[in-house]
C-alpha cells in the first residue's frame, strides 16, 4: 500500500510538471497494486487519474474508458463527490467527441449522451448543494443543446451558467476579503502586542532605573550617617 501512494504522489508531480507520458507510468504502476490487494478507493482515485491525463493529451477514448470503470466502485464506496465529478467528465468528453465528430447522426447521439451525464451530474450536484459542480454541469449542457441546435435550452442553460459562475466569483470575493481582515486584524493585533511589550519594557527600564537611584540613596544617606557617628 505504501509503494502504491508513492507511486501516485510521484504521478501527481509529473501531472503538474504536464509530463504525462511519466504521470501516466507511475499511475499505471499504483494501479496494479491496489488492484491486487483490493483497495478499491486506491483503484477509483486511479482510474479518475488515468482518465484526466487521456483527457489531457487529447485520447478521449481511453479517457472515457477510466471514468466509465469508475462508476461502479463510486457506487461501492458511495463517494458522491466522486460521481458528480466523473458524470461531468464524461459529459465533457462525449461533448468533445461530437465536437470533432464529422458524421451528424454520430455527432447527435454523442451529445444527447453528454446530457444524460451532465444532468446526473447537475442532479447530484443539486442535492449536495455544491455550486461548482452545479456550475459546472450548466457549462456542459449549454455546450450540448447548442450542439444539438436546441438554442432555447442553450440559452436557458448558459444564463444559468453565468449565474452561477457570477456567485462562485463573489462567494471567492467575500470570502478573499475575509481573509484579508483576518491577516489585517491578526497583524494589528501583533502590533498591539508590541505595543504593550515596548511599554513594559519601558516602565522595567524605568523601575530598574528608579530602583537603582533609590539604592544609591540609600546607600549615601547610610554613609553619611556613618559619617556622622564616626566623627
Amino acid at each position: 500500500m505504501a509503494i502504491a501512494g508513492a507511486n501516485i504522489s510521484i504521478g501527481r508531480v509529473y501531472k503538474m510538471k504536464k509530463d504525462y507520458n511519466e504521470a501516466l507510468k507511475y499511475t499505471l504502476s499504483a494501479l496494479t497494486l491496489a488492484e491486487k490487494i483490493n483497495q478499491p478507493r486506491v483503484i477509483l482515485y486511479c482510474y479518475g487519474a488515468i482518465g484526466d491525463i487521456y483527457k489531457n493529451i487529447g485520447n478521449y477514448q481511453k479517457a472515457l474508458d477510466y471514468y466509465e470503470k469508475s462508476l461502479p466502485i463510486i457506487d461501492l464506496v458511495g463517494d458522491k463527490n466522486a460521481k458528480v465529478s466523473t458524470l461531468k467528465d464524461l459529459a465533457s468528453i462525449y461533448n468533445s467527441l461530437a465536437d470533432s465528430s464529422s458524421n451528424i447522426n454520430e455527432k447527435n447521439k454523442k451529445y444527447n449522451i453528454a446530457i444524460d451525464y451532465a444532468k446526473q451530474s447537475l442532479e447530484i450536484a443539486v442535492e449536495m448543494n455544491a455550486l461548482p459542480k452545479i456550475n459546472e454541469a450548466y457549462y456542459e449542457l449549454s455546450t450540448s443543446y447548442a450542439g444539438i441546435k436546441n438554442y432555447k435550452l442553450a440559452f436557458e442553460y448558459s444564463q444559468k451558467f453565468i449565474i452561477t459562475n457570477d456567485s462562485l466569483f463573489n462567494a471567492e470575493k467575500a470570502k478573499a476579503i475575509e481573509e484579508m481582515e483576518a491577516i489585517y486584524q491578526n497583524e494589528k493585533k501583533q502590533q498591539e502586542i508590541e505595543k504593550q511589550n515596548l511599554i513594559i519594557a519601558k516602565k522595567d527600564v524605568e523601575a530598574k532605573k528608579k530602583n537603582i537611584q533609590l539604592t544609591a540613596f540609600v546607600i549615601g544617606f547610610l554613609l553619611m550617617i556613618i559619617i556622622a557617628i564616626v566623627i
